[in-house]
């Protein structure tokens, strides 16, 4: 099968570069906790030949880990034993050229796999990629607006995919538009989220910071990323210093209304944001920091109302559901020589 490549290069969206975030109403969340605790199963890995690194995502209700130097796609069931592999290190049409990845997103047929250019390929039943840039050398100017002055957010990278369009959380090192030297006017114009059409390429960038980080500069010297998650027509973000989970549409990511409470205790960090559409649940992972100790929490949220904010281990990142079970990204322990996941059930 002869590979194609179509590189799609950005066309800006102009429309939202220049607007100034307004603050959206705040949702009345309920707390009704109903989850005291939760019980984590740890599950051994038995993945042979590996470099125990790579990125952990589910399809299709198919559980799979994508080695990031030897770009071997591992079926697993939600025992830790594997089913089946695929794809390698390669040039063939089922296979991904590079030495190493930066990225992964999938959903339904389609797999997206990020290099450190920035190029992603893009993958149809793991076979017969193109090729989509996230950068266009025809766009110079620094400008908020211009996504050529971001650079992805690499150590909290989050890629999300939907039928219709690819998302990565994004930020500025540029020397006239970044957050250092230019916190004040970084905090009112700066974009977080980028999101790539695949139909055409077009791309567009939103997610402005709240008030709460204009207000108090401090916050985005300490800690600009952010965590976020989208569902169909939903895009749910949470700034790693502010408490509260800011809903925006999905095509247009402008803000339409904000809920949450906050965390347990002090010195918090929100880490991740997921939803679960099986159950209509979205969880939150939060660390709490403390005499050089870190907590790890999980809040869990219905709709509007709080139902669990529990305790789990540390570095605890959730990436789907496979009934019965919710399942975690998989880890290695510190001289990669074992693998392990989390499931548990609510």
């Amino acid at each position: 099968m002869k590979r194609t490549k179509l590189v799609l290069f950005i066309a800006v969206g102009m429309l939202f570069g220049c607007q100034t975030a307004v603050e959206s109403p705040i949702i009345t969340t309920i707390s009704d906790i109903s989850i005291n605790q939760i019980a984590c199963d740890s599950i051994p890995v038995l993945i042979e030949n590996s470099s125990a690194e790579g990125f952990t995502y589910i399809t299709n209700n198919e559980l799979y880990f994508l080695d990031k130097y030897f770009c071997r796609n591992y079926k697993i069931d939600t025992t830790g034993c594997v089913l089946m592999s695929n794809m390698g290190q390669g040039r063939a049409p089922h296979e991904i050229p590079l030495k190493e990845i930066i990225g992964v997103s999938a959903e339904g047929e389609n797999l997206f796999v990020l290099d450190a250019t920035r190029m992603l390929y893009h993958y149809k039943s793991f076979d017969n990629h193109k090729m989509i840039s996230t950068y266009n050398p025809s766009h110079t100017t620094p400008r908020y607006d211009n996504p050529n002055v971001y650079t992805l957010d690499y150590e909290e990278l989050n890629i999300v995919s939907t039928p219709q369009a690819v998302y990565l959380n994004i930020y500025s090192e540029h020397p006239e538009l970044n957050y250092i030297m230019h916190t004040s006017e970084y905090c009112k114009h700066a974009n977080v989220i980028m999101r790539i059409s695949l139909e055409d390429g077009n791309c567009i960038m939103g997610g402005r910071y709240p008030q709460s980080y204009v207000a108090d500069k401090k916050k985005i010297i300490q800690n600009s990323s952010i965590s976020y998650d989208i569902y169909d027509d939903v895009c749910w973000i949470n700034y790693a210093l502010d408490s509260l989970i800011h809903k925006c549409n999905s095509d247009d990511l402008v803000c339409f209304e904000r809920f949450g409470i906050a965390g347990v205790g002090s010195n918090i960090t929100y880490k991740q944001l997921k939803y679960i559409p099986e159950t209509n649940r979205l969880f939150r992972i939060y660390e709490q920091s403390q005499n050089d100790a870190v907590c790890t929490r999980m809040q869990i949220y219905s709709d509007y109302t709080l139902i669990a904010d529990v305790e789990v281990p540390n570095d605890f990142r959730i990436v789907g559901y496979i009934e019965p079970f919710y399942i975690t990204q998989i880890y290695s322990d510190i001289d990669l020589s074992s693998l392990w996941m989390y499931r548990f059930t609510l």
